[in-house]
């Protein structure tokens, strides 16, 4: 018989291959002045870290794209970043001082396939979540890799809580979301990898009982397999047989 830890990496190599191949890819632009090339993957999001550093987090509407504060390029890039700045309006504040209205944010953020598609990670009416240390008159992103995160649009008022799980409540309420896209919510999957909060297996395994494209599937699949014991390994076996019988049948008509 195949151990069981086998058959675990197999699936969770053949979704996140799936996944790769079922998302839609452009040629990157290495001429863009505003484009800065980093090497290597993408960290981990360590929530609580992110929170320490932030001296204010804000769930915020995007009013509107400001000039670039600077350039930056890299020839021949695997991975890029581009410097934002923006005027938003804050809706909630999760952490620090502040009082509902306008304020400038700016920094480096990652430019991501569904970025791309979107014209980039920040745009008018977008709402999101930021994390933000002071600088001068403005509010620099605290992270180049998550000093950003996605939210739903109808955002949901802050519990009385720590603050990570006040974050944490405003990530799940965007996986919910009808209002959020397929390929923001495979990004939102991506943010729990390090974390072991108990109430994402039942947040994953909520979205997954939904009728999903495949690569949203897939990424559903890949992190509830990687988080896998005893206890949920049926579950997981069932819904990949689900998934599995779902394919075949697609293939044969």
């Amino acid at each position: 018989m195949i151990p069981r830890r086998i058959i675990v990496t197999v699936l969770i190599a053949f979704l996140c291959v799936e996944s790769i191949s079922m998302a839609q890819t452009e040629p990157e632009n290495s001429a863009r002045k505003d484009v800065v090339s980093y090497a290597g993957p993408m960290k981990a999001l360590d929530l609580q870290e992110l929170v320490d550093r932030s001296e204010l987090v804000v769930v915020a509407e995007v009013t509107r794209l400001l000039d670039s504060p600077g350039e930056y390029i890299r020839e021949q890039s695997v991975n890029q970043a581009k410097l934002y700045a923006a005027e938003v309006t804050v809706r909630e504040v999760l952490k620090g001082n502040l009082q509902p209205g306008k304020i400038v944010v700016g920094g480096l953020l990652p430019i991501r396939s569904v970025d791309r598609k979107n014209n980039g990670p920040l745009k008018p009416d977008m709402v999101r979540i930021f994390f933000l240390v002071r600088e001068q008159n403005s509010w620099r992103f605290a992270d180049p890799f998550f000093g950003v995160l996605i939210a739903a649009p109808v955002t949901p008022r802050p519990t009385v809580a720590a603050i990570s799980d006040k974050v944490m409540e405003q990530l799940f309420a965007a996986l919910r979301s009808n209002l959020v896209s397929t390929d923001e919510k495979r990004i939102l999957i991506s943010y729990f990898r390090a974390s072991s909060d108990s109430r994402i297996v039942p947040a994953l395994k909520a979205e997954l009982e939904k009728p999903q494209d495949e690569a949203l599937t897939n990424a559903l699949l890949a992190e509830l397999i990687s988080r896998n014991d005893d206890k949920k390994w049926d579950d997981m076996l069932q819904h990949w047989r689900q998934f599995r019988d779902s394919r075949e049948a697609k293939a044969g008509h």
